[in-house]
């Protein structure tokens, strides 16, 4: 079990309000009873104030054909921001039947199709829709929100053929040609912390929009527990209680309202992921946030959680237009990502991070220092690094990573530093932040810094699993400690892995041993998953080659593969600092 030292309250300070709130009792399933130790009341005090809302969208212009006159749900349930072009609804609260209903008006008898569309990696995608005969004058077509629905918001058009001309309103038939169109925006318990780092007793400001009398708050140990990981199917965070449940008073049953809450972080935290679950009517939500040391170098070893990643696949629409803000939604895409906003989907980081290597590490009771994108940011050169952290292991899909990470990174294996890299497709793209935005740039490689330099390996495919074939032994004598006590030898094979592969490629070290590989028959028949090793001087950097190998700690092999490397760097003295 991962060590939690819990000697003081936890506040919680609502932008706020005085309200002083019972001690409340656990019930979370991932653990057996009496296992939690009881905190002092979590208090929260000062005024209330809920974060103002936004303009309201105007519709969309009419045409001579159709015009779009306006979307609600019923009007029982105000929600932030809503208007004539934008409804909130919240279809998994308790007793819920959440139906938007659109009226529209025609010029001329014809038919019409109306059509919600959510969006994917592959654009936008249709989830319900319907076909009717209207004569000329107004019409109302109602969608009834199934309450499994994800949060977030999902887009409409109407297109309309009739006797006068054709005309459509909305991105989903048109491909996003046509932007315009109403949108219906579904919440649960939308919660994000502003930063995704932060120390021990620190205080961590925390967003929340909800329809909600009071909500049910506590902090949880991701990863911990008889249950670790997270369920990116179910949407769930699991993992062991740190706190009691405590009783939020939000005074907000019938709308849909935003407020700030500042939780202070309980002084004796380890360095781990956390997420705050919060509760209410049936609702659940999930706020994840990183602790890290409170003195940096703690541990030899340094965990990176690829924040960034889980940024860029947050499909969010912070400004209810229906339409994803990050690059992943194609064509109707943008160039930057939003940072401090809730994960879609109840908050749980994006499927790209399974948590899987967090629990392996409470498993084995071990205890890196836990760092962000944006911790690398803030450490000023690889001196310092280099001074802390005798390894360094990037245990999830590193994809972006601004000028400085790579710099210092790069820096940090030329004094002598090791790096793991679990995952595939890592340091492949530049991002530069701005503010509270991420920008992405270019690849990597077209920069003249192409990732195999570092990582050994450079990314070469993805088929999102369709392919997938077990790792073959190639070279066991390049690091024969890595494997110790595996049973494996050359022409050995274990597994089954996929999803993205990397390779060695003309800017791999030519030092570069290929230790496993994975053919995965793609049509192609090019495309490999190469496991890879080189030193240079006292560094040694690990790659895994493909995208699933760190969501595999279950496997004995790879549980002791990860002990071995483990243990190896744990023991050394980082490369500047003192013995």
């Amino acid at each position: 079990m991962h060590r939690v030292v819990l000697g003081a309250a936890v506040c919680i300070c609502v932008a706020g309000t005085a309200w002083w709130l019972a001690r409340g009792e656990t019930r979370d399933a991932s653990e057996r009873p009496g296992s939690v130790s009881r905190l002092p009341a979590l208090q929260i005090a000062g005024p209330h104030r809920w974060i103002s809302c936004p303009r309201e969208r105007p519709p969309p212009p009419a045409t001579p054909v159709l015009e779009i006159v306006q979307i609600d749900n019923g009007g029982g349930l105000p929600g932030c921001g809503d208007g004539s072009a934008l409804t909130t609804v919240t279809p998994a609260f308790a007793d819920e039947r959440a139906t938007v209903t659109l009226r529209y008006n025609v010029t001329a008898p014809g038919t019409v199709r109306t059509e919600v569309c959510a969006n994917r990696l592959s654009g936008l995608a249709p989830v319900w829709s319907h076909t009717q005969q209207a004569g000329a004058g107004m019409h109302a077509v109602s969608w009834t929100v199934p309450p499994s629905t994800g949060t977030g918001t999902y887009a409409m058009s109407v297109s309309a053929t009739t006797s006068n001309g054709a005309a459509t309103i909305g991105p989903c038939v048109t491909g996003g040609a046509d932007r315009r169109g109403p949108v219906v925006r579904v919440v649960g318990i939308d919660a994000a912390f502003d930063r995704r780092s932060y120390r021990p007793g620190q205080l961590a400001r925390l967003s929340i929009t909800a329809r909600a009398s009071t909500i049910e708050a506590a902090m949880y140990l991701t990863g911990g527990g008889s249950q670790g990981g997270n369920d990116a199917g179910a949407r769930q965070m699991l993992g062991a209680p740190i706190t009691m449940t405590t009783r939020l008073a939000w005074g907000s049953p019938n709308r849909v309202r935003r407020g700030t809450v500042l939780l202070r972080l309980p002084a004796g935290l380890e360095s781990a992921l956390y997420d705050l679950r919060l509760s209410a009517h049936g609702q659940v939500g999930y706020a994840p946030l990183v602790v890290g040391p409170r003195r940096p170098g703690t541990s030899r070893i340094a965990v990176v959680v690829p924040t960034n990643t889980w940024t860029a696949y947050n499909f969010a629409d912070p400004e209810g237009d229906g339409l994803a803000n990050t690059w992943y939604a194609g064509s109707l895409g943008t160039s930057t990502v939003q940072l401090g906003v809730p994960f879609i989907n109840g908050g749980a980081p994006p499927q790209w991070y399974r948590s899987d290597f967090l629990a392996w590490l409470a498993t084995h009771d071990l205890h890196p220092d836990l760092l962000t994108d944006d911790d690398l940011e803030a450490i000023p050169d690889e001196r310092r690094l280099a001074k802390m952290y005798s390894g360094i292991i990037f245990a999830g899909h590193e994809e972006y990573v601004t000028a400085h990470e790579y710099d210092l990174i790069n820096g940090y294996r030329d004094l002598g530093g090791s790096l793991a890299f679990l995952s595939a497709n890592s340091f492949f793209w530049r991002v530069d932040r701005e503010g509270t935005t991420l920008r992405r740039i270019a690849q990597w490689r077209d920069l003249g810094r192409p990732e195999g330099a570092l990582v050994g390996v450079q990314y070469a495919a993805n088929d999102a699993g369709r392919h997938r074939g077990p790792y073959r032994i190639n070279d066991i004598d390049a690091a024969p400690w890595l494997f110790r006590g595996t049973g494996l030898h050359n022409g050995s094979t274990f597994g089954s892995y996929g999803v993205e592969f990397d390779m060695i490629g003309p800017a791999s070290p030519p030092q570069t041993a290929l230790l496993a590989q994975v053919d995965p028959h793609m049509p192609s028949g090019t495309v490999r998953g190469d496991m890879t090793f080189y030193r240079q001087g006292r560094s040694e950097v690990f790659a895994a080659g493909t995208e699933s190998f760190f969501d595999s700690t279950a496997s004995p092999i790879v549980d002791r593969m990860l002990m071995n490397l483990w243990h190896r760097w744990a023991a050394r003295t980082p490369p500047l600092g003192v013995s």
